[in-house]
């Protein structure tokens, strides 16, 4: 049995941002509980979770690459709000310069509303644009199934939710040309 960890952290901003405690309590990790609960109930042993929180788990980019070294998860979602952007895209920019190579999915407030944006960060690797719980439960089947290893854009054109920029080679941060795929119950645009 093929064991996948996943790390979920969802970002509220630094310890240089303005006093933000009002975001803090509209923002509680009882979302990503309940996603890895679902998880859990969905596929067992077969894959291991943790979820870490900005302000609660950690308190800079440095100790976040830390949490991620010691759990040394095999794909990385990230859910942000919109009010913490420039955070969102410097955490996982901050991540990606320090080695951390395993696919990051996105979802949230910030990446659903503006998924064409948030892929204009070659850090990223897939948009979740519609309900997460189904569309991460596909993404893990999916990667499962292909031993463990995240599947190629032909298999995640298959999973409706999703948005990714198509490529040319087989680095995904490289040449990333169009949005292969989307929510099946809406055609989304194509990213200029």
């Amino acid at each position: 049995m093929l064991k996948l960890q996943i790390c979920l952290f969802s970002l509220l901003g630094g310890t240089d941002d303005f006093d933000s405690r009002e975001y803090n309590v509209l923002e509680p990790p009882l979302g990503l509980m309940a996603l890895l609960t679902y998880i859990n109930q969905e596929f067992g042993e077969s894959v291991h979770g943790g979820i870490y929180k900005s302000r609660i788990d950690f308190d800079s980019y440095e100790e976040l690459l830390q949490l991620v070294k010691e759990f040394k998860p095999d794909m990385i979602g990230v859910r942000a709000m919109t009010f913490y952007k420039g955070f969102f895209h410097d955490s996982i920019d901050y991540l990606r310069k320090h080695g951390i190579e395993v696919p990051i999915i996105v979802g949230g407030l910030y990446p659903t509303a503006s998924y064409a944006d948030v892929l204009e960060d070659k850090n990223i690797d897939l948009a979740v644009v519609a309900e997460g719980e189904i569309t991460l439960k596909e993404i893990l089947t999916k990667t499962i199934a292909n031993n463990k290893t995240f599947p190629g854009h032909e298999v995640l054109r298959e999973i409706p939710g999703v948005a990714f920029y198509g490529q040319e080679s087989t680095d995904s941060r490289e040449s990333r040309l169009r949005i292969l795929s989307a929510d099946a119950s809406e055609e989304l645009p194509k990213a200029p």
